[in-house]
């Protein structure tokens, strides 16, 4: 028997953090404007779940990621300290 189709919200919040690292020898490396660095991000969801069996479910999540004290390039004007998303994803649970 199948579940009702019934969309199931969920909002979330979040602590995590993002560690990059560039890559290159030579001038490459010397000219390029982004750096290694490691920040934390505060990520805020909001989406929702649509049931198709028991243990299948289709979502579709939302994202925003604020970073804090962020310094992935040595560039003024290079803005990434916030990162929007859109994640769709088939989930099978136990």
């Amino acid at each position: 028997m199948l579940p009702s189709p019934v969309v199931q919200p969920f909002f979330g919040i979040g602590l995590g953090g993002y560690h990059t690292a560039a890559v290159g020898s030579g001038a490459a490396a010397q000219t390029q404007p982004l750096r290694n660095n490691i920040a934390l991000v505060v990520p805020v969801f909001v989406g929702f779940s649509v049931p198709i069996t028991r243990h299948w479910t289709v979502d579709l999540e939302g994202a925003y990621h604020a970073f804090v004290a962020e310094r992935f390039s040595s560039t003024a004007g290079f803005r990434t300290a916030e990162l929007w998303g859109l994640n769709g994803v088939v989930r099978y649970s136990f």
